[in-house]
């Protein structure tokens, strides 16, 4: 892949929406009011003091403007972030994370508008052979004009940053033998420095300028106690949860980074409720609200690692406000629609509806907890009715007598980020993909109303199904790279031929009635429209990227879309079972939009590969990309729980070993650990499996390095025969206690 281009790092505390962004040159800004905060629809405590100070504001550290010689989280997987400069004889280190003023050490209930401020700690070392006088200059830009700092010195060695009209914006402390001195509206720090010597200056800068009772907290807030608690906080919030470990470094810090990411976007709505808290699941940290799609992303991946409670939270969020907002198109009511999230609704996109009710049913099955599906299901019902009323609106017949196009769609509506009305492909498939789970969520706990809404769904499929086979009948067919031609289904049922752009028949196209179980991922059409996204789609001038040198770089630049980590790629390849394409597509994804330096993933690589745009934390497409890694090794086909079957090969090279632990699955809570002695014939796994509700068959996959064909299972040292040398799979007995399966070659 191309060298990357680096971008700002987020840091935040959990729950809160004041959040940080640290770019690359040790700058600091705060998240745009006018962006990032909905102060009209969401009032909150800091409302008004978000409306009183500028937009936005950036905190210029005097840092060296070249790029930086190291930049890494803290243990390479927290939200604190070092980054080291050297420039003239200077080496220059900065540390940054956030706190919350009020509960530095993350004790106290989580409110929404509590206010943050991030912790910042310069050090210059003097790597020169000679005394030196090192300096910073400390500037705040507000709307990009900047304003006139002073300095108020207050007892002690502490010293407090105002603007011309008295807000605070930093206080400086620890720095020792740096002198402090206003200059031009701008504060010079200097120091002489020894050869080998060091000094530091420790800044804390308050997202707004605090009341008397959150100064006080400030002022007390030490760094090194505000750093320990911090890193204890975090580390204990990921060791709560799933954990997953390959031998690659870079993968597994990902995963452990990306469930801060999530925290950290997962913000408290200043409206919460306490007995039921609403979360919003923001998609982006400071521009990107609730994108319901993409919320349920992380909010399902919070359930899968067994986050729970924030996980519920978040759909609060989406049951509390049913039914409050209206969604474009052609529809006759907002009754029972799944898109309002208390004023931090964002997109429009018709598919938000399907996409919460999918989530809502994933919910259930990943946690079984009946108490909470009994209290959404009357929201559930409600958005269930709303499909079926608006089903009924597209049931006519055309002036020949026979069924139009779309019969049985909903009415014409938007698409993500399309406002042309039509009756689209993906938002049906996704209304009826969140229909059918939801509903059969209902069906586990006998609800009165799930057989009615169950005939409903299956007659949903079945028109959906008719629609774009006669849609697919009518369009042209498409061209193959061997030169073959194979059918095409369009973006919405009247368009022959492409669409125009890559969101239309590309993020949301046909790949999504595989995904979504509309077709047979195996099925012949399957395999076409599979085909015509590798060979017409992912890479393309028009709907894909282009490659200057494609014989090279197909394999290595190929099968991922530009928006890599949100559209569905990988999946549908290992619905079919074809695992080579799978990894590809995975690895491709994940190599194109991670940043090593900050463990963080691009929304979009554009306009090349190794730029980047968008919002980020973009933990909606992380959190597809932390799927895929765990569908390697835990996947859940129906009724079966399949271990183990898209793991690398090379990951069980001999002496390597791989592991799973603590993953939720629609099975319950279950573990799996597999340690390679392939030189010495034999590869063992050890499997803690679920027993809430237990499958009603596991299959284990072994993928040798080399390929290697299974020989002989052992199960806890007794021979066992039901294995398949073809498929690498051993058919599992029934367990309820920890078990070990070895494979022997």
């Amino acid at each position: 892949m191309p060298a990357k281009t680096p971008f700002y790092f987020v840091v935040g505390a959990e729950g809160r929406r004041q959040r940080f962004g640290v770019e690359p040159d040790g700058r600091v800004f705060r998240g745009d009011r006018d962006r990032g905060f909905k102060c009209e629809r969401a009032l909150g405590r800091d409302s008004q003091r978000l409306t009183d100070d500028p937009a936005r504001l950036t905190w210029d550290l005097g840092l060296p403007g070249s790029p930086p010689t190291g930049r890494v989280p803290l243990n390479g997987y927290l939200p604190i972030v070092t980054t080291r400069w050297e420039a003239e004889g200077v080496r220059y280190e900065q540390i940054a994370f956030a706190f919350c003023v009020d509960d530095p050490a993350f004790e106290s209930p989580i409110r929404g508008d509590d206010l943050v401020a991030a912790m910042v700690r310069v050090e210059m070392v003097n790597l020169s052979d000679s005394p030196r006088t090192m300096s910073l200059t400390i500037a705040t830009f507000d709307d990009d004009n900047h304003e006139s700092l002073g300095v108020d010195a207050s007892s002690g060695d502490v010293a407090m940053l105002h603007n011309e009209v008295g807000l605070l914006r930093a206080v400086a402390e620890e720095y020792g033998e740096v002198r402090l001195d206003c200059q031009n509206g701008k504060i010079v720090c200097d120091a002489l420095i020894e050869p080998g010597a060091r000094q530091s200056v420790i800044l804390k800068l308050p997202f707004l300028s605090p009341t008397d009772k959150e100064l006080t907290n400030l002022l007390a807030t030490r760094y090194d106690t505000a750093l320990s608690s911090t890193i204890s906080c975090w580390e204990r919030r990921i060791a709560d949860g799933a954990q997953i470990d390959t031998p690659e470094p870079l993968i597994n810090d990902f995963y452990r980074a990306h469930l801060t990411h999530l925290l950290i976007n997962h913000e408290r709505h200043p409206a919460s409720p306490s007995d039921h808290p609403c979360d919003i699941a923001r998609v982006g940290s400071f521009s990107y609200a609730a994108y319901a799609n993409e919320s349920i992303m992380q909010i399902t991946d919070l359930a899968r690692r067994g986050y729970f409670s924030p996980a519920a939270s978040g759909l609060e969020t989406f049951l509390k406000y049913q039914g409050t907002v209206a969604l474009p198109g052609d529809f006759d009511s907002k009754e029972g629609v799944f898109y309002g999230a208390g004023g931090y609704e964002c997109g429009d996109y018709n598919q938000h509806h399907g996409w919460v009710l999918w989530g809502l049913g994933e919910f259930f099955f990943n946690s079984r907890d009946v108490e909470w599906l009994e209290r959404a299901s009357a929201n559930i019902v409600s958005g269930c009715n709303w499909i079926v009323s608006q089903r009924r609106r597209t049931m006519c017949t055309g002036a020949d007598g026979n069924r139009v196009l779309e019969y049985g769609f909903l009415p014409a509506g938007v698409l993500e980020d399309i406002s042309d009305y039509r009756y689209w492909l993906s938002t049906n498939v996704f209304t009826w993909w969140g229909m059918d789970r939801a509903v059969n969520a209902l069906k586990e706990i006998n609800h009165p109303e799930a057989e009615r809404l169950m005939t409903e769904t299956e007659s949903f499929k079945k028109d959906l199904v008719a629609g774009f086979t006669e849609a697919m009948v009518r369009s042209s067919v498409v061209r193959l790279r061997d030169g073959s031609a194979v059918p095409h289904v369009p973006a919405h049922q009247h368009q022959n031929g492409r669409s125009y752009g890559w969101i239309r028949d590309t993020l949301e196209g046909a790949i999504h009635l595989l995904r979504c179980g509309v077709v047979e991922p195996d099925s012949q059409l399957g395999t076409w429209i599979m085909k015509d996204y590798e060979d017409n789609l992912y890479i393309s001038d028009q709907f894909g990227y282009t490659l200057e040198d494609e014989p090279k770089h197909w394999f290595s630049r190929g099968g991922f879309s530009m928006q890599p980590n949100l559209l569905c790629g990988p999946i549908p390849y290992l619905q079919r079972d074809e695992i080579k394409h799978f990894l590809r597509a995975y690895f491709n994804s994940f190599a194109v939009g991670v940043h090593s330096d900050t463990r963080m993933m691009t929304e979009h690589p554009l306009p090349q590969m190794g730029d980047w745009m968008g919002d980020h934390i973009k933990t909606s497409d992380e959190s597809n990309s932390t799927y895929w890694l765990r569908l390697m090794f835990v996947y859940e086909r129906n009724d079966e729980l399949l271990l183990g079957f898209g793991i690398p090969r090379y990951w069980l090279a001999h002496g390597e070993a791989v592991s799973i632990k603590r993953a939720q699955t629609y099975f319950g809570e279950m573990s799996l650990e597999i340690e390679s002695r392939a030189d010495e014939g034999k590869i063992v796994a050890r499997i803690s499996p679920p027993t809430r509700n237990p499958p009603e068959k596991m299959l284990l996959r072994f993928r040798h390095a080399t390929g290697k064909k299974l020989t002989g299972v052992e199960i806890d040292g007794t021979k066992w025969t039901d294995f398949d040398p073809e498929s690498e799979t051993v058919a599992l007995p029934q367990m309820t206690v920890p078990t070990d399966v070895m494979a022997l070659y």
